[in-house]
């Protein structure tokens, strides 16, 4: 087998959905970039996600990098798509601007100094697997000296969000990524915590109801950690004796079953395809037909946005 890689999204996806896994992480695919849609929450959330990074990593003007953003997004698509997004870039920007409005009332980002920001890391984990991460901020909290990760989310609401924060498994992920490089470099520094960046999908009008900010720590002991580890160690070699199996040629249905639910029609690009699978269908011509294969890691690659890049170059020598 070869060398391994995996992120917490893969590990996730791996939990939620054997089938999903082995056609996004195993054989490589992805929707044809045609037929992919540039609408929807999550895109709106790495929209607002790439402007923050830009105004904390490189001193951008945010609104500057989601005119760049939205404008790239508008090309070659039809009347009805650009009025849709139109829509969103106004709602991002009353966002940012509502977070900039926060800032200055709370001074929350007067205790913090920026460490790193879009950092790569990869560490040596079970099984001969590398574990890897793209951490999105890390911060030291001038008051106390701690260093936190830093995760920028937009929400429909804090209540539902709030309720699942401690246990989430990505910023856990990261802090045990931190751990394990402290540990394989020799470095006394790591990180305490977590620090949750929320934002409401919110035009802020009369009728919305504030708060639309929020700022969540979470905290993470060695014993949590080393729960994150027994866990992540039986999920890898679960994940990589199933490679094997795949490999030997033996059914997917056994190896990879499905674990269908009512978020597959929205959560699942191939919930289409997923039928075809378990009724003796050929289910190989449609995955040729409406699919390519890409690298599902291909979110580490730098922008793929000219005006991002060269802006971000520009602010680097600056």
């Amino acid at each position: 087998m070869t060398e391994l890689s995996m992120s917490n999204s893969e590990l996730t996806t791996w939990q939620h959905c054997k089938r999903k896994w082995m056609l996004k992480y195993y054989k490589q695919l992805s929707v044809k970039p045609e037929n992919q849609s540039n609408i929807g929450v999550m895109h709106l959330g790495t929209r607002i996600h790439i402007a923050l990074e830009y105004m904390y990593g490189w001193s951008a003007d945010p609104f500057q990098v989601l005119s760049i953003i939205y404008k790239h997004e508008k090309q070659y698509q039809s009347s009805e798509v650009i009025e849709e997004l139109t829509k969103e870039h106004q709602l991002a920007v009353k966002m940012i601007e509502g977070y900039l409005e926060w800032l200055d009332e709370t001074g929350a980002d007067e205790d913090i100094e920026i460490v790193s920001t879009e950092r790569d890391v990869a560490v040596d984990g079970p099984h001969g697997v590398t574990l890897r991460a793209r951490l999105d901020m890390r911060i030291r909290q001038q008051s106390s000296g701690t260093i936190r990760f830093v995760d920028h989310k937009t929400v429909g609401d804090f209540n539902g969000k709030l309720t699942t924060l401690e246990k989430d498994p990505q910023m856990r992920f990261y802090n045990l990524i931190d751990k394990l490089e402290a540990l394989q470099t020799g470095s006394n520094e790591r990180s305490g915590g977590g620090v949750w960046n929320m934002f409401k999908r919110s035009k802020r009008t009369a009728r919305a109801k504030p708060p639309f900010n929020q700022r969540v720590e979470t905290d993470y002991n060695d014993e949590t950690l080393r729960s994150v580890y027994f866990k992540i160690h039986e999920v890898i070699g679960e994940i990589v004796q199933a490679r094997l199996r795949l490999d030997a040629g033996e059914d997917h249905r056994m190896v990879v079953y499905p674990n269908a639910g009512p978020d597959c029609s929205w959560k699942c690009e191939f919930v289409a395809m997923c039928p075809l699978m378990d009724d003796g269908s050929r289910w190989q011509d449609m995955a040729a037909g409406e699919y390519v294969i890409s690298d599902p890691y291909g979110y580490y690659e730098p922008s793929k946005i000219p005006e991002l890049t060269a802006l971000r170059d520009k602010k680097s020598t600056a």
